[in-house]
């Protein structure tokens, strides 16, 4: 008899709020698991976002081997990378945010299902279009249209029903947007415990986006009893927590239970690091002339103090803006994002590296290498790589004048940090902010910076590194701390828990403090060659699905 397996996603879920709501008692399911199994703290892909840290989980690889680092396909050749998210590759030809059809290797959900699982998969990000496995899925976040769900197989679809209006995503809106939440939590939990109920296959997996989503938009209102949205990160929590109930109490013991997260949150860091203000500073970057017309200066300052009102002022206005913009020529998104960020101020020719944005606490440096950018200037080889080792000396010296705190945490190689094909994606130096510190965009001014209230009042929680992981089941310890661990060791987790093979091209280990010691002297993991299965899950994506996906994204600021 084949073992049974469960997989929950809270996406965003954090100890920060998990460990006080159990001492309250208001999450007695969560922290049954807890009690009877084992814990311990995920680490987060660099950067911690949805994308990268779920595509990680469900291949058991890190971003330089899948290829996904973020929503959207980084260029190191673009200098002006944030706006513009359409970019030329070898793969396709247009191609915006990056879906399933872009994967590279085999998927945990591939491999359960040759070893004859058949499984349910219910909104897990990142698997839009759905492919074909051994039983269901339908398609999770960001998807183009939560009300027709994509699905396989297709026909599924009409069982599912809507899941969620992705147009409630309106910080304007804040009472439609809590409902839709709530009942994106029950319409999903309703889904999984129906396909339980009818014993639809010895996998099921469900992802709970909505945790993300209010921490995202309610973080600050946690802090103040009696305040309407006081309780609305609360609410949402237990009512995962009761669909963790529905669950459990369909599971026997011969189930393994995993409650995991991508990443963790914390409150919207209070000061901005303007990198490139400081790396201007240093005499990295220089600065064009005052070459140009009266009449284009005049123009181009009309455009700059625009477009510096709405930076940090007019947050809905900003985002409408970059929806629509997305629609408009590729010239027009590079000249908009050269003045937004203040690209057009540089002499490339003179630059030798700039910031990389990526996400919230992580960022990146690009060196201007020649030959990879269009002006680039800095040598391969040696010079490359004298040239980063000074660069991180001197990011992980570099501290804030008023409280002399380090504002950079750590700082690495981007080597150090990613293997694989797609090691050449990702920026050449990677760093990851202190906790009140995230990246600004000023060029000409403080190094640090004060973040404005008008953007923690709409963004007033963001991602960290420091995720969930929760198990239990015949083989897990009972109440194990397994410490500090990363994403890619989940999957050759459950592989070994299920006493199934384990590829050899997985970057993870074995998670071994959670298992039991009578499990361990019994089942020796069992490592096979790595399957060749390349990019190309599911199908392609419309022009018009594109546009809807990157609508959803911008809704919560990802792009």
């Amino acid at each position: 008899m084949k073992r049974k397996l469960v997989i929950i996603g809270i996406d965003g879920g954090t100890f920060r709020l998990i460990d006080p709501l159990m001492e309250r008692g208001r999450l007695p399911n969560i922290e049954k698991i807890v009690r009877s199994g084992a814990r311990g703290i995920l680490k987060s892909t660099y950067p911690p976002v949805t994308a990268a840290a779920w595509v990680t989980f469900m291949t058991g690889k890190n971003p330089g081997k899948h290829s996904f680092y973020d929503f959207r396909e980084y260029n190191l050749a673009d200098y002006t990378p944030s706006f513009v998210t359409t970019v030329k590759t070898s793969v396709n030809d247009d191609v915006s945010v990056l879906h399933s059809s872009r994967y590279q290797g085999e998927t945990l959900w591939d491999l359960l299902g040759d070893a004859g699982y058949e499984m349910t998969v219910v909104a897990v990000p990142m698997t839009y279009p759905p492919w074909k496995i051994n039983g269901r899925m339908v398609s999770g976040y960001p998807c183009p249209d939560y009300s027709r769900p994509r699905t396989y197989p297709p026909e599924w679809g009409n069982e599912t029903g809507r899941l969620f209006n992705m147009s409630a995503i309106d910080f304007s809106k804040k009472a439609g947007f809590i409902r839709e939440c709530k009942e994106l939590v029950r319409r999903k939990g309703r889904l999984i415990t129906r396909m339980m109920e009818e014993k639809k296959g010895e996998v099921f997996s469900v992802v709970f986006s909505s945790t993300d989503f209010v921490q995202h938009y309610f973080w600050r209102f946690q802090q103040h009893d009696g305040h309407p949205y006081s309780r609305v990160i609360e609410e949402i929590y237990r009512e995962v927590d009761d669909v963790i109930g529905g669950i459990l109490n369909l599971s026997d013991e011969n189930t393994s239970v995993f409650v995991m997260s991508d990443h963790g949150f914390m409150k919207h860091p209070g000061k901005h690091v303007n990198i490139n203000s400081w790396l201007l500073n240093e005499g990295y970057i220089h600065l064009r002339g005052k070459e140009g017309s009266p009449k284009a200066k005049i123009f181009s300052g009309a455009v700059d103090f625009i477009l510096d009102q709405i930076k940090y002022k007019r947050v809905g206005l900003k985002i409408a803006i970059k929806q629509r913009l997305s629609r408009m020529p590729v010239f027009l998104q590079q000249w908009v994002s050269k003045h937004y960020f203040k690209s057009s101020l540089i002499d490339w020719g003179r630059t030798r590296a700039f910031r990389y944005r990526m996400y919230g606490c992580v960022d990146g440096l690009v060196m201007n290498v020649k030959g990879r950018q269009e002006n680039g200037i800095v040598a391969e080889g040696e010079e490359y790589e004298n040239l980063r080792k000074e660069i991180i000396g001197k990011l992980l010296e570099l501290d804030d004048p008023d409280t002399g705190e380090k504002v950079i945490a750590e700082a690495y190689l981007r080597e150090e940090l990613y293997r694989g094909d797609f090691l050449k994606n990702a920026p050449d130096i990677i760093y990851r902010f202190s906790d009140n510190y995230t990246g600004g965009v000023e060029l000409q001014g403080p190094v640090i910076s004060p973040v404005r209230k008008e953007t923690t009042d709409v963004f007033s929680g963001v991602h960290d590194q420091e995720g969930i992981f929760i198990a239990c089941g015949p083989n897990i310890k009972k109440g194990a701390d397994a410490g500090c661990f990363s994403i890619t060791d989940v999957m050759p987790t459950i592989l070994y828990d299920l006493n199934l093979p384990i590829p050899d091209d997985l970057d993870g280990r074995i998670i071994n403090e959670v298992f039991t010691e009578s499990f361990k002297n019994a089942n020796r993991p069992d490592h096979v060659p790595a399957g060749s299965k390349a990019a190309g899950q599911g199908e392609s994506l419309s022009k018009e699905d594109e546009e809807s996906v990157r609508d959803a994204l911008k809704g919560l600021g990802y792009l």
